[in-house]
């Protein structure tokens, strides 16, 4: 299953009414943090979904495939990343998808041995450390905080460490 973050909200459109194909994709680019100059990008397109305008851009970085959706009104529809494994012959970009959120979040809870149901106050950030793509786990349970490292390509424990809950 593909990693699907939360859409971050809306851009407004220069002129008022609409984004251009310019807007969208500057919008993706500041959604993502990164730069023209840091990315290849492999689809700028205008579209039409359940009736209404959007903008599909999609781009590369070293690292990270990226797609977005985003409506000609500003609101960033959807968002996927891929981590970059290697580079096919054709020079397009192998990308592999990354376990998601969810899945991040229940191998913490296995690893600690804690039902979704006991776990309070559960965060899950999608970060890229030293060189790889991590999902930073952190909740509270049974009197302890949780801090947990997923690696976001193979949802396995990477580092971990509980302490009592103050």
């Amino acid at each position: 299953m593909p990693n699907t973050p939360e859409p971050s909200g809306t851009v407004q459109p220069s002129n008022g009414g609409q984004l251009t194909l310019e807007e969208a994709k500057a919008a993706a680019l500041q959604d993502a943090g990164l730069t023209a100059e840091q990315v290849t990008f492999r689809k700028e397109k205008q579209d039409f979904d359940d009736g209404r305008q959007v903008y599909e851009v999609e781009f590369t970085s070293e690292s990270t495939e990226y797609e977005y959706e985003i409506a000609a009104t500003g609101e960033i529809l959807s968002k996927e990343l891929k981590a970059v494994i290697g580079q096919g012959e054709d020079g397009i970009p192998q990308t592999q998808d990354f376990v998601g959120a969810a899945a991040a979040q229940d191998a913490a809870l296995k690893h600690a041995g804690v039902s979704a149901s006991r776990a309070w106050g559960v965060e899950v950030d999608l970060e890229h450390e030293d060189g790889i793509w991590v999902y930073e786990v952190s909740f509270h349970a049974g009197g302890f905080e949780y801090d947990y490292e997923i690696d976001a390509l193979s949802g396995q424990v990477r580092a971990f460490e509980s302490e009592v809950d103050d």
